[in-house]
Formats: C-alpha cells, sequence, structure tokens
C-alpha cells in the first residue's frame, strides 16, 4: 500500500511524537517492593491477624521470628521453623521440582538474603 521508504518515515515520525515522550515511566500498578517490606513486629492481636493474613497464613499458625535474634530478626516476618529438601514429598507434582516448592510457597528469611528462592 504504501512505499516502503514512507512506511520507514511513518513509523519513525510516530516514534519520536511528542505524545509517546509525555507518558510518563511505565509503571506496574500493585505491585511494589515497599509493598512487601516485612513491618515491625506486631504489639496487639489485631497485628498479629493482619500480619498471618498479610503472609497467607493462619492466626494460629502465625508466630514471628523472636526480636532478641539479632542475625534472622526481620520485623513481622514469619518464622517458618525447619522445613528441608528431604521432609517433602518426591512424589508430589511440585511447580519447582528442583526445590520442590510451589508457586507462592513461604520461603526462610534466610533464602532471600542469598537469593535462593528464585
Amino acid at each position: 500500500m504504501f512505499s516502503p521508504n514512507l512506511r520507514i518515515a511513518s513509523e519513525r515520525f510516530m516514534s519520536t511524537t511528542k505524545i509517546l515522550k509525555l507518558r510518563g515511566p511505565l509503571t506496574f500498578d500493585g505491585w511494589y517492593p515497599r509493598d512487601h517490606k516485612p513491618d515491625p513486629l506486631p504489639a496487639t492481636e489485631e497485628e498479629r491477624r493482619s500480619a498471618a493474613i498479610k503472609y497467607g497464613l493462619r492466626p494460629e499458625d502465625y508466630k514471628p521470628i523472636d526480636s532478641n535474634d539479632v542475625v534472622k530478626y526481620a520485623g513481622d516476618y514469619p518464622d517458618l521453623g525447619v522445613i528441608t529438601y528431604d521432609h517433602k514429598d518426591p512424589y508430589e507434582a511440585w511447580t519447582d521440582r528442583h526445590h520442590r516448592r510451589n508457586w507462592g510457597e513461604m520461603v526462610k528469611y534466610v533464602f532471600m538474603c542469598y537469593g535462593l528462592f528464585l
């Protein structure tokens, strides 16, 4: 329909319009790292319940990391205990078979420090 030179010229014109330059930075609404940072240790029962819901746990299963442990303390992040690779069923249909994890499954805070949750 258009000659090749006209098509290239029109594409260049569209890519350099002022309207496209004014659109601002691209964002992903609803997911920011600051939304997922641990909050301070819960002081009341209501804060404890909201922290449990934030991490996808039942309120009776939620236990924050001890605040006296200066190495592992991370605000309201839950203490998940010891769940090793060998404790998990090898025949289950895992999302990540190499680490025997499912999508969205909680990991220990130490795993996030070392980048082992990827």
